[in-house]
């Protein structure tokens, strides 16, 4: 019976099976969730940009129905998936590059944004860039995009006029920074970055970022927990 019970207890994983183990989870889904994301936020802010131009045509409210809100409300939902898929590895560059508060910080001060774009200061990509991340983002974004049903908050977006004009430009810059911040954590794990995937994914290297490569499957499993945790007592 003894032999029986020592037979059937799971067999550790060989060093060389955690490192291909990590260097697989690191190519095969980190690296492409990072490209998605670049790809995703950059459409999100083409569309918002066309939005904004449609506002500057000679017969801009027609441009505006033309083009309307919904590539753009697409474009947000396609760049809201790979994003918080990446919270799952939001550790390394993520942190180094603040970059959960330059993509999507929350929750927002709807006050302080309603202000903002009731006052008459600049509203472009260098001004929206050093915000408060309270007051853009996804979240920043998703706030002027889905307006909870508000048709008067739709149309505003939509309407030929000052108010209308500020809040596309702000669309737009905010989802450039959106943009330029995930291209900005794409590329610290690339080689011409910083090369964080294989400094990550080949421990025990002079300049690698763990020892052990134990010490990297903890660190990607506790970021996994963590992100479990906030998910079940938070968002849900």
């Amino acid at each position: 019976m003894l032999a029986g019970a020592t037979a059937c207890e799971p067999a550790p994983i060989a060093d060389g099976e955690r490192r291909t183990a990590l260097r697989g989870t690191t190519e095969r889904v980190i690296l492409p969730t990072y490209r998605e994301l670049v790809s995703s936020t950059s459409t999100l802010a083409d569309e918002l940009s066309a939005l904004e131009s449609s506002g500057e045509a000679a017969d801009a409210a027609e441009a505006l129905a033309q083009v309307g809100l919904a590539p753009a409300r697409q474009a947000y939902l396609d760049a809201r998936g790979p994003f918080e898929e990446s919270l799952a590895f939001a550790f390394g560059p993520a942190i180094d590059l603040h970059s959960l508060a330059n993509i999507d910080a929350m929750p927002i001060d709807a006050e302080k944004l309603d202000a903002l774009l009731a006052g008459d200061g600049k509203l472009d990509v260098k001004a929206v860039r050093v915000l408060g991340s309270n007051k853009r983002g996804l979240h920043g974004i998703e706030y002027l995009l889905f307006p909870e049903g508000d048709e008067a908050l739709e149309a505003a977006l939509l309407a030929d006029d000052e108010a209308g004009r500020r809040r596309r430009q702000y669309l737009s810059s905010a989802a450039r920074v959106v943009a330029d911040a995930a291209q900005a954590l794409s590329l610290a794990w690339l080689p011409e970055g910083g090369d964080f995937a294989r400094r990550f994914s080949e421990p025990g290297g002079p300049d690698s970022v763990s020892d052990t490569v134990q010490a990297s499957l903890d660190t990607l499993l506790n970021e996994c927990v963590y992100l479990s945790e906030v998910v079940a007592n938070s968002k849900l």
